[in-house]
C-alpha cells in the first residue's frame, strides 16, 4: 500500500512538472527576425493585391526597430490613390485581414481609413487618402537586436 502511494505521489509530481513546463513554453515556434520581415512586407503586398491600384511605390523598405529585448519592423507602402470606390476598397481590406485572424476595424468619417492588430502582425493600417492609397504596418517582435539590421 505503501509502495502504490509513493509511486501515485511521484506520477502525479512528474504530471503536474510537465503540465508546468508545457503550460509556460510557448504553442509555436518563434519566428526570426528576418522571417517576421518577410511576413510583414507579404502581407502588405497580399493586401495591396487585392485592390485595382497600380504605381506602387517600391522603394521602401523595412526598417528594424527595438522592442524590449528584441527587433521588429515597420514597413509602408503607397500608390496613387486611383479612381475607384474608396470605401468598397477598405471593406475589401478589412474582410481580407479578418480572414487572416487580424481585428480589424474601419474609420469612415474622413477618408476610408483601416485599422488592424493581431494574427501575424502588431499593428496595420491601410488609408485611402489624401492623394494616395498607402498602407503601414508594424511586424510582430521577434528575439534579436535591430542593430543587426542597420
Amino acid at each position: 500500500m505503501r509502495r502504490t502511494r509513493t509511486a501515485l505521489g511521484a506520477l502525479g509530481a512528474l504530471c503536474a512538472l510537465a503540465l508546468i513546463v508545457t503550460g509556460c513554453s510557448p504553442k509555436e515556434a518563434r519566428m526570426s527576425p528576418e522571417e517576421t520581415r518577410d511576413a510583414l512586407v507579404a502581407l502588405v503586398h497580399d493586401s495591396a493585391a487585392k485592390l485595382d491600384a497600380t504605381g506602387w511605390d517600391e522603394s521602401d523598405v523595412p526598417s528594424a526597430m527595438r522592442c524590449g529585448d528584441g527587433v521588429k519592423w515597420g514597413y509602408t507602402y503607397g500608390a496613387p490613390i486611383p479612381d475607384a470606390d474608396y470605401e468598397a476598397d477598405a471593406q475589401t481590406v478589412l474582410d481580407y485581414w479578418t480572414s487572416l485572424g487580424i481585428t480589424a476595424r474601419m474609420d469612415t468619417s474622413h477618408a476610408p481609413v483601416v485599422f488592424g492588430e493581431g494574427g501575424p502582425v502588431q499593428s496595420i493600417s491601410f488609408q485611402t487618402g489624401p492623394g494616395s492609397y498607402a498602407f503601414a504596418a508594424t511586424s510582430t517582435c521577434a528575439p534579436g537586436n535591430p542593430d543587426d539590421y542597420r
